[in-house]
């Protein structure tokens, strides 16, 4: 699927630290980069290599767009919101 031709904010590099996963701290942060995205209305788009996120992250809003697979490495979800 071809993403639109639209400004996107770029979500990259979001980890945990191992003793704090699970409480939320991820997902806040995403929500509050989507409020600066919203803001400016603009469509945000991200990828993801742990197939646990893709339903967290559509939870706030992004479609599963696609997916490949890295030579020997993981395979990395593509995810996309539109402008709101």
């Amino acid at each position: 699927k071809e993403k639109p031709q639209v400004p996107a904010e770029l979500l990259s590099l979001l980890a945990t630290h191992p003793d704090h996963r699970g409480r939320g701290a991820g997902m806040a942060l995403v929500a509050d980069r989507l409020a600066k995205v919203d803001a400016a209305h603009e469509a945000a788009f991200l990828e993801s290599t742990n197939p646990g996120n893709v339903t967290r992250y559509q939870r706030a809003g992004f479609e599963h767009w696609g997916s490949f697979t890295v030579p020997e490495g993981p395979t990395v979800d593509q995810m996309w919101r539109d402008p709101r």
